[in-house]
């Protein structure tokens, strides 16, 4: 694994790296000039071979309310980048294994690239240093299994993450200072999905004549 520096001249600098006892991938801020543009994190261990069982997990990201999931298909060249994570994490899953990687450090400043090439899939964070490095580059890995090796166990590991990090507190806890809560308890807010139409749409301008069909998925009978 690696760390990848862009300069602003165009030249790259890469700097090896390996995983601490406590599981974290760190680069130092002193470690990166002050011209520097980018800085990208590569690990083999967020790749994968056309064909393989398995998926990458991104959160929430721009244009997309919902956590995506590529799996490892038979498909031409590809690349994207999201600039917009929801949050701080992604991931690689695979024969019941998950490796989980949650942003510590510079976590409000970076964004995915997501892509295959010549049949091999990629996954990485890139970066951006916009306003320069105000802390250290910080990543922590969480090695899944079993049930936990899934997006839902996922994401019962970055709830715990949080609440064990004191950036979340549970309801039960809060009312107890803020009596009002108790009423949120009572009255959960549900939100159901009654419908849809496809994306991307057959039709990319519409009016009121050529409107695409509506998939119905919950009806009120």
């Amino acid at each position: 694994m690696f760390f990848e520096i862009r300069r602003k001249n165009g030249s790259t600098q890469r700097i090896q790296t390996q995983e601490t006892l406590e599981s974290k991938i760190v680069l130092e801020r002193s470690a990166v000039p002050a011209d520097a543009e980018t800085v990208s994190f590569h690990d083999e261990a967020f790749t994968a071979q056309t064909g393989e069982k398995g998926f990458f997990l991104m959160p929430s990201v721009a244009f997309c309310q919902e956590t995506c999931l590529t799996f490892f298909r038979e498909r031409e060249d590809a690349r994207e980048v999201f600039r917009d994570n929801d949050m701080p994490l992604f991931a690689r899953a695979g024969k019941g294994k998950a490796l989980l990687a949650v942003v510590e450090g510079m976590k409000l400043d970076y964004e995915l690239v997501i892509g295959v090439k010549g049949g091999r899939y990629y996954l990485y964070p890139r970066f951006l240093l916009e306003t320069g490095m105000y802390e250290n580059i910080v990543l922590r890995y969480f090695r899944l299994t079993g049930e936990e090796a899934t997006p839902a166990g996922m994401a019962r590991t970055y709830r715990n993450v949080l609440l064990k990090g004191g950036e979340v507190r549970p309801l039960r806890e809060r009312v107890r200072e803020q009596s009002i809560l108790a009423e949120s308890l009572m009255g959960p807010q549900v939100r159901v999905r009654m419908g849809w139409k496809p994306m991307p749409p057959a039709v990319l301008e519409q009016d009121r004549n050529d409107p695409p069909a509506v998939h119905v998925a919950v009806t009120f009978d």
